[in-house]
C-alpha cells in the first residue's frame, strides 16, 4: 500500500503544468490603433452628419421685445378643431402656403386638442424654417 506522501506525489506529476509554451502572444499593435482612429473617425462623422435642424422659438415675444398684438400672426386650432389664421378659418394646407420668414407667428391650441395636431403644426413651421414664433400655454379658450 502506498503512503499519502508517495500519493501527493504521483498526484503532483500527473497535475504539473508545463509554464513554458512554443507559442508567442506577440502581436502587431499597429492595426488596432489603426481600426480605433477610423472608428472614431466614423463616429465622429456621423454624428456630425447627422445633425437635425433643431426648432428654437421664443416662449413669449411680449416680454422680450416691443412687439405689438397686432404684429404677431396668431394661429389657433379651436376646441372644434378648426384652424384660425387671424380670426379666419383656413386649412392646414393653405396655411402651409401662407407662411413667411419675417413674420412672427403666436400657436394657440386648446388644450382639449389632440396632442399631434400641435406636432403637425410644429412640423410646418419646421419644413418652412420658420423659427420666430411663441406657444400660447395659457390658453384658456
Amino acid at each position: 500500500m502506498k503512503s499519502i506522501k508517495q500519493l501527493k506525489q504521483e498526484n503532483y506529476k500527473i497535475m504539473k503544468i508545463k509554464k513554458h509554451s512554443n507559442i508567442q502572444a506577440d502581436f502587431w499593435e499597429g492595426t488596432m490603433s489603426d481600426i480605433a482612429f477610423l472608428l472614431i473617425i466614423f463616429f465622429i462623422l456621423t454624428t456630425f452628419f447627422s445633425l437635425p435642424y433643431i426648432l428654437k422659438f421664443n416662449q413669449a415675444f411680449s416680454n422680450q421685445e416691443n412687439i405689438r398684438e397686432d404684429q404677431l400672426t396668431t394661429i389657433e386650432i379651436n376646441e372644434q378643431g378648426i384652424i384660425l389664421l387671424n380670426n379666419k378659418t383656413i386649412t392646414l394646407n393653405k396655411l402651409s402656403n401662407s407662411f413667411n420668414q419675417q413674420d412672427k407667428y403666436r400657436i394657440k391650441v386648446h388644450a382639449k386638442r389632440p396632442y399631434q395636431e400641435f406636432i403637425d403644426l410644429l412640423n410646418l413651421f419646421y419644413e418652412h424654417r420658420i423659427t420666430k414664433f411663441e406657444v400660447d400655454t395659457q390658453n384658456e379658450t
